[in-house]
């Protein structure tokens, strides 16, 4: 139920960084005034009466419209994004109960005060003391239901001009009023306008706003909306059908093909991402849209160039638009995996999780703690409401026990998440949660256990990842090779190499043929093109070891190591050749994020293995 608006005192809502003041049509967000068009502010003020109340669609188009209007669902939606834009930050509080209505999802404070009353001075005081109406309605302001009044001059002097004084202070009081009103009008039309082009955004991730959307059929806004949420909350493969028929009925916009390449290019695809990318641009071109030339830019980067390259066009983008929180995810991620840790948290740190239901900005929390914040992201997420979204919740605390080294308790977390994942088809949680508890299990040697657990993160994946498919099956490989079935650990090698041939960074087809070298020396391969000069090193190394050549692979082994091998993604591969070069193995680092190549788990444990054999000191058990 809504409260209704009190006419007699001014009322101030607040929540989470909130302030929306009635009064003076005002939105301040952590103290700051924003712009706001009288519709947006209406809806917040609306959500505001109804104090964390679910209000139907009904009920919020008929205060918002009232008279029985008839409005589309777009309105509604399009004012809906607007106020989320007001509220920059807190704009994931005002949440879409799909098929139902919006609720604010934030505790509500209400502060209430009299309305001023006019200060009643006197003429006379006037004109005897300057300073007694300012001094009355400061009086006035600090004690509002003791007005002030000043006391008359007994004086025959001051009788005599009293009528004058009147007169002079009436002329003031209508010139002050006149000059109010106008400003009065003046601050009332910029509420009422529209929002500046572009304030309201349809996703906030990349800074896309509405305005820049270029559509011409009334319901790609809202079907765009629908496909960006299915994404968000796990449904890639449905949002990527909606998106692809977009494109094909609304010939004007280049969104969905450039989220068709975007996600092509997550999933492992890169011809059929650059096939999307070149559409986006085909409808762009001529094009001198800032904003399309800096986002086309950072696809094209992920797509075609070497990591620097997108961590500098996601900075470019940033300075665009500011808010555009994927692009620090990027550039955290990529920083990560160029050892460069403090820059990485640094950038994950700027993002801030509100409430669970957007998986990627959800993983946000679990990144931080990686990073080297865990207690920044244990008060991040304790600060949620596990309910809202339990299957994520559980993994979350699964990735930040694993930050801490607490294995037993993050197994018990994926393996309650890979359950409850499963029930309700989240199949995306599931296959991860199922491969990070699989690697626990080969922490602890319970290799059967692991083999069942990536069969069965395999199954759920079903081919959507051509990354994290070949990530498992090299897994498998190494476990059948370690079970003595050379001919199954074949079969899954094979499977291995040919699934990231579509895949665009270096780094799946490169522990593939890595893996392939360990378990059949005698395997033939062809060098990657365009591999960078520190994994270019590794590779050189690994084959002049093969040739015999130890001096060669020794110095080739050096040099990447100087160019930083230690600190990537392939940092056990050259702790590999230290172990058979006979050269003093270096220390392993945590895995974390564990991301792929997650097969790097097996060649750890088993160099762990070979050094307790030599009496040499493994160092602390960690994946």
């Amino acid at each position: 139920m809504v409260k209704p608006i009190d006419n007699h005192a001014m009322i101030r809502y607040r929540f989470a960084g909130v302030e929306v003041d009635p009064a003076g049509f005002s939105v301040r967000i952590d103290g700051l005034a924003r712009d706001c068009s009288r519709k947006a502010f209406d809806l917040i003020w609306l959500m505001c009466r109804s104090e964390g109340q679910l209000l139907s669609r009904d009920e919020v188009t008929s205060a918002l419209w009232p008279g029985g209007q008839l409005v589309s669902d777009e309105a509604l939606t399009q004012i809906v994004f607007r106020a989320r834009a007001v509220l920059g930050p807190y704009g994931a509080l005002l949440r879409t109960i799909r098929g139902v209505g919006l609720k604010l999802e934030a505790e509500i404070l209400i502060e209430h005060k009299l309305r001023a009353v006019e200060p009643s001075i006197s003429p006379s005081a006037e004109l005897n003391d300057p300073n007694a109406a300012e001094a009355s309605a400061s009086d006035q302001h600090t004690s509002p239901t003791c007005p002030v009044t000043a006391q008359p001059d007994d004086s025959d002097q001051s009788q005599q001009a009293a009528p004058a004084a009147s007169t002079r202070w009436r002329q003031r009081r209508w010139a002050v009023l006149a000059v109010a009103a106008a400003l009065a009008v003046w601050w009332l039309a910029r509420l009422m306008a529209p929002a500046p082009p572009g304030a309201a955004m349809l996703d906030e991730g990349y800074g896309l706003r509405l305005s820049d959307v270029k559509a011409t059929h009334a319901d790609t806004i809202t079907l765009l909306s629908e496909a960006l949420d299915n994404e968000a909350s796990g449904e890639r493969a449905r949002a990527s059908i909606l998106m692809t028929r977009l494109h094909e009925t609304d010939l004007s916009t280049p969104v969905p093909a450039i989220y068709l390449a975007i996600w092509s290019k997550g999933d492992g695809h890169r011809e059929l991402a650059r096939t999307w990318l070149s559409r986006a641009r085909a409808r762009l071109e001529p094009s001198s849209d800032l904003y399309y030339l800096l986002w086309l830019a950072f696809v094209d980067a992920e797509i075609n160039q070497g990591a620097q390259a997108v961590v500098d066009a996601a900075g470019a983008l940033l300075d665009l638009r500011q808010d555009a929180w994927r692009m620090r995810h990027a550039r955290a991620h990529l920083m990560e995996s160029m050892g460069m840790r403090r820059a990485a948290l640094f950038e994950i740190s700027q993002i801030e999780v509100l409430r669970l239901g957007h998986r990627k900005r959800d993983t946000v929390i679990a990144d931080r703690a990686s990073m080297g914040d865990i207690e920044g992201a244990q008060k991040m997420l304790d600060r949620l409401d596990p309910a809202s979204d339990p299957t994520m919740h559980s993994f979350l605390a699964g990735r930040l026990a694993w930050s801490r080294g607490d294995w037993p308790k993050a197994h018990s977390h994926f393996s309650r998440a890979a359950g409850s994942a499963f029930d309700i088809a989240r199949f995306d949680l599931q296959t991860r949660a199922l491969s990070y508890a699989g690697a626990i299990e080969l922490l602890g040697g319970d290799d059967e256990t692991a083999m069942a657990s990536f069969e069965s993160a395999r199954v759920a994946l079903a081919g959507r990842n051509a990354i994290a498919d070949a990530d498992l099956s090299l897994l498998i490989a190494q476990l059948h090779m370690l079970a003595g079935r050379p001919q199954h650990a074949r079969q899954e090698l094979a499977r291995a190499q040919v699934l990231p041939q579509a895949e665009t960074a270096q780094m799946m087809p490169l522990a593939a043929q890595f893996v392939a070298w360990r378990l059949f020396p005698d395997t033939e391969a062809e060098r990657p093109a365009q591999l960078t000069e520190m994994n270019a090193a590794l590779w050189a190394a690994h084959e002049a070891l093969r040739a015999g050549a130890t001096d060669r692979a020794r110095a080739e082994l050096a040099r990447s190591k100087n160019l930083g091998i230690g600190s990537s993604r392939f940092a056990d591969e050259a702790r590999w050749l230290e172990l058979k070069l006979g050269l003093p193995v270096s220390q392993a680092s945590k895995i974390d994020p564990p991301y792929p190549p997650l097969s790097r788990v097996i060649l750890r444990r088993e160099i762990r293995r070979a050094l307790a054999a030599t009496s040499t000191e493994p160092g602390p058990e960690m994946p």
